[in-house]
Formats: C-alpha cells, structure tokens, sequence
C-alpha cells in the first residue's frame, strides 16, 4: 500500500536540498496543491485539508494530547468531562466544528449536537463509512483516557438523525457510595 511521509524541518538551501532529493527519489516532484482550513476549537485543533482530489477531517484534540503524552496514568474523570464543557464561540455559537447545546452536571455531560463538520463532510464525500470512521470509535477512545467513562447515544447525524444526543459520565470509583 503507498504511504507518504511528511517531513516539516527549516532548511538553510532550498534549492541545494532540492537537488539532493531528486538525486534520491525515483521520480518526481510531485505537487500536491492544499488548502487547511482550521476551525476555532477550545481544547484542540479541527483541520478540514481541501485537496486537489478531495479532502479530508484531520482532528487534533485534547483527549489524544493527554493519552500521547505518555502521562501513565488515567485522565481523572472530571477533568475528562470538563473537555465537554466548553463555551461556544459567541460570534459563531459553534465549538470544535459542532453546533450543540450542553447540559452539565457533577460526574456527567449531556450534548445535544444539531451541526456537526464531520457529519457533513462525511455525507458529501463518503456517506457509507462516516459513522464507522468518526463515531463509533467515541466509547473506546474516552475509556482509553478512563476506563470509568461510559457514553449512551440513541441518535446520530452521520446515520441520518436530526441531531446527536450524547450522555457521557463516569461510574463511580470502587468502595464510593453516589
């Protein structure tokens, strides 16, 4: 399978590395025309890389900076939800690409999500892989930052819903009493 490797380094002789690397690949260049479009996100980065030949949703969030970060240990769960209370943007009433509605309380998120950028993205580009590429990886990944993090959803826009409804909360710890 062809794979790219991206390399972003300064370089003191454009022209002299240039050369370099023609001498070192089998043919080319080949010029790749992009454009990266970032979406204001509170905790993370949204990048939606418009290409010659399509595009694609590139996400940058903090729950993988944590779990990268090689931290050793799991994300308290309180801090895991505070991920999910973040104000709107006032200008845009969006947040991290999504429009939604919060509702919070202590150990537990609820989001109603009315627009989403992956969801349109998605059901204009690839409409039968969205949810399997962008949603139903939700779960396993807030486990990932803690095992005690539970997520319900009955609905969702990549399947065709009118909004997405997420309740995600956190067992309480072993030997608690809730």
């Amino acid at each position: 399978m062809p794979r790219n490797i991206e390399i972003k380094a300064r370089i003191e002789d454009p022209a002299g590395t240039e050369a370099l690397v023609r001498s070192l690949a089998d043919s080319g260049p080949e010029l790749l025309t992009q454009e990266d479009v970032f979406f204001q996100v509170p905790r993370g980065r949204l990048k939606l890389r418009l290409l010659d030949r399509g595009g694609e949703l590139i996400a940058y969030d903090a729950l993988s900076r944590w779990v990268d970060a090689g931290r050793g240990e799991e994300m308290p769960a309180e801090a895991f939800l505070d991920l999910f209370r973040v104000p709107l943007d006032p200008a845009t009433r969006q947040g991290a690409g999504l429009e939604y509605a919060v509702r919070s309380a202590p150990g537990e998120v609820a989001m109603r999500v009315s627009g989403c950028a992956w969801a349109r993205y998605y059901q204009e580009h690839h409409p039968r892989v969205g949810y399997m590429l962008a949603c139903s990886m939700d779960e396993a990944s807030y486990r990932q930052a803690n095992p005690r993090i539970r997520m319900q959803r009955t609905t969702t826009l990549m399947e065709g819903g009118s909004h997405c409804d997420f309740r995600i909360y956190a067992l309480p710890e072993e030997g608690s009493v809730k």
